[in-house]
C-alpha cells in the first residue's frame, strides 16, 4: 500500500534536498521554528488525524519509502523518503515511519479564562510536553510559557504531548502582563513545601481560576508571590518519597481543579 493524496508523492533521496534540510533545522532550532512558524509532529496517530480532518495547519508529511501507508486523502505535499535518509531525519531513536511539518497555531487569549495554567521555568521538553497533554485532557483553556520556560514545540516535548501541542491555546508572555490581563484571576501556586494543602483549596465558583508551576530545580520566580497568589502542596508521605516529578505534580492538580471547578 502507498500514501494516497491530492498530488503524488514526491521522492526525496538526497540527504540536501531543502525539504530534509528544512525538518532537520525545524529539529534542532528553536529560533528556526520560531522563525518559520512551524515544528516536526512524529506521532503517527495525531498525524492521521490532522490527514483525516483535512487540517490547514498541516504543511507537509514525510515517510520512509515503501512503508505500508494508506489515507484517502492528503491535504499538503507527501514525500516519500529514502530509508538510508529516514534515520538521519527523525529525532527518534526508534524511528516511527511517518513524521509531519505542521504550523504553529496563532492563540490570542480570549480576555476572559475559565482555567489557566502558568508554567514558569520548566526546563525539561518531557516535562512540559506531559503538561499540554494532561491540560488538554483535562479541558484546561490555555497555557502560559513565562521567560525562561523551554519550547512547547521542542521536538521532545511535542512527542511528550502526544502530539496535542496544537489542541490547547499556548502563549509566551511576561507574569505581570498576564496579571494585568487577568485581574480577578485567583492564583494558585504549586509548591511541594507549603502548609496549605490543594485538597482543601475552595475556589470561587464565579473566578477563573490559575495554576502556577515551576521547575524541580528553581521552583517559581519569588516575585509571582508579589502578587496575590495562594500557595498549596500535594499531600504526599515525605517518608517514602521526598517530592514528586513535577509533571505527575501538575497532572494531579489539573484533575482535582478540574473537578471542584468544572
Amino acid at each position: 500500500m502507498q500514501w494516497c493524496c491530492l498530488s503524488e508523492n514526491k521522492k526525496l533521496s538526497r540527504f540536501n534536498h531543502p525539504q530534509i534540510q528544512h525538518v532537520r533545522q525545524l529539529l534542532a532550532s528553536k529560533s528556526y521554528r520560531t522563525t518559520h512558524r512551524e515544528f516536526v509532529m512524529e506521532h503517527k496517530g495525531r498525524i492521521e488525524d490532522l490527514i483525516h480532518s483535512q487540517s490547514p495547519l498541516l504543511s507537509g508529511v514525510f515517510f520512509l519509502a515503501g512503508s505500508a501507508q494508506e489515507f484517502e486523502q492528503c491535504p499538503c505535499p507527501t514525500y516519500a523518503v529514502d530509508r538510508g535518509i529516514w534515520s538521519r531525519l527523525s529525532s527518534l531513536a526508534c524511528a516511527q515511519d511517518c513524521l509531519a511539518v505542521v504550523r504553529q497555531p496563532s492563540f490570542v487569549l480570549p480576555s476572559a479564562l475559565r482555567r489557566l495554567l502558568v508554567v514558569d521555568g520548566v526546563r525539561l521538553p518531557s516535562n512540559l510536553g506531559a503538561m499540554i497533554r494532561t491540560g488538554v485532557a483535562f479541558g484546561w483553556e490555555a497555557i502560559v510559557t513565562l521567560p525562561h520556560t523551554v519550547d512547547p514545540f521542542h521536538p521532545e516535548s511535542v512527542r511528550a504531548s502526544a502530539g496535542y501541542v496544537s489542541d490547547i491555546a499556548i502563549v509566551e508572555d511576561t507574569w505581570d502582563r498576564i496579571c494585568t490581563t487577568y485581574p480577578e484571576m485567583q492564583w494558585v501556586a504549586l509548591t511541594p513545601h507549603a502548609t496549605h494543602r490543594l485538597l482543601s483549596f475552595r475556589p470561587d465558583q464565579q473566578r477563573g481560576i490559575g495554576l502556577i508551576v515551576g521547575s524541580e530545580s528553581q521552583g517559581i520566580d519569588p516575585d509571582i508571590f508579589a502578587t496575590s497568589v495562594s500557595i498549596a502542596s500535594l499531600k504526599i508521605d515525605t517518608s517514602r518519597v521526598e517530592s514528586l516529578n513535577v509533571a505527575v505534580g501538575v497532572g494531579i492538580a489539573l484533575h482535582h481543579l478540574s473537578h471542584i471547578f468544572p
